[in-house]
């Protein structure tokens, strides 16, 4: 969705922020290094901020989400007609097992750890400005 690709850009634009503000902060010089530690840093602290917002919502503000997430996808399983129905029973019961709590809080964080890790490895080459060996 058009969201999803919008917080995808603010993760971005934070990681370069962070990135060039660090380098500012060295006489303008950052290794490759330094840039991916502030870029996973920086998806540690947003992942564990939005995990911890996504369980509040799904768990006190909205109960019924995850319920019609799978009613959702298992609509969108059974229109395409290429599942069976003891797949759709399948997904649906991993939906389950795997859309709450701990698994939740894990998948969110291991997510946001690689993602960010992924971001930090572009925007670290392009912004690093390595301090010269001799100088």
């Amino acid at each position: 969705s058009p969201l999803r690709w919008l917080g995808l850009l603010v993760v971005i634009g934070g990681m370069v922020l962070a990135q060039r503000y660090f380098k500012q902060q060295n006489g303008g010089f950052m290794a490759y290094s330094q840039g991916l530690i502030t870029g996973v840093v920086l998806s540690g602290v947003s992942g564990i901020l939005s995990t911890l917002f996504t369980y509040l919502y799904m768990t006190f503000i909205d109960p019924e989400y995850m319920s019609r997430v799978m009613d959702t996808a298992r609509a969108k399983m059974e229109a395409q007609g290429k599942v069976s129905d003891a797949q759709i029973e399948q997904a649906t019961a991993m939906m389950q097992k795997f859309g709450t709590g701990g698994w939740l809080v894990l998948f969110g964080m291991m997510g946001a750890l690689v993602f960010g890790l992924l971001i930090a490895l572009v925007v670290s080459a392009i912004i690093k400005n390595p301090k010269p060996e001799f100088e």
